[in-house]
């Protein structure tokens, strides 16, 4: 479903009985597209039959993606080698992915505005996940939150538009808040304090 956020009319795109997830916007904002059955796939948001995104050999998708900020492409990550997930990149129309993480799981969520970074949360303890960026052409990752006493969720990292902060959810204060940091992992605040 799509809602007008002025009016909050809400217009359904397309109805499947599987799940679908993590729909997100095509640069022209003319298609969604969001993974069904661990494959991404694409639709005309007026509606219509969905179509897939040739992936290859990237099969067993995670409900996250990102879209670059020029359109032209996607990050995912991918379970296939060896169940954790690992962050891929390929271009919108499908293709071949290239392996931009070397450890996992990491599941990626956001792209930085000027194309070099990508957000991801990433599981490198038993119970801890953690917010980190890696360069969107591959290399190294740069840890930015630390879950404390074995245990946290620092979670779905997402660049503010000019790229100065990433926005993220984390439990550390109790229930699950939305949280800022600067880009650098610097100046962690609490954004939200209520129960929901």
């Amino acid at each position: 479903e799509t809602i007008t956020v002025a009016s909050t009319d809400r217009r359904v795109t397309w109805t499947a009985p599987e799940r679908i997830e993590a729909p997100n916007w095509s640069k022209d904002g003319k298609t969604l597209i969001f993974t069904r059955n661990a494959r991404l796939e694409s639709v005309v948001e007026t509606g219509g039959k969905p179509e897939p995104i040739d992936t290859i050999r990237a099969n067993r998708i995670t409900a996250d993606h990102a879209i670059s900020p020029d359109g032209a492409q996607l990050a995912f990550s991918d379970e296939s080698r060896g169940g954790r997930a690992m962050i891929y990149t390929l271009p919108v129309a499908g293709g071949a992915p290239r392996r931009v993480s070397d450890e996992g799981p990491s599941f990626v969520h956001g792209w930085s505005p000027d194309g070099k970074l990508l957000a991801f949360a990433g599981k490198r303890g038993a119970k801890t996940m953690d917010v980190f960026t890696i360069p969107a052409a591959g290399g190294q990752e740069n840890r930015l939150t630390y879950s404390t006493g074995g245990a946290g969720i620092n979670d779905a990292p997402e660049f503010s538009p000019d790229g100065q902060y990433i926005y993220f959810h984390s439990d550390r204060s109790g229930p699950t808040q939305i949280w800022r940091m600067r880009a650098d992992g610097s100046r962690q605040t609490q954004i939200t304090d209520d129960d929901f």
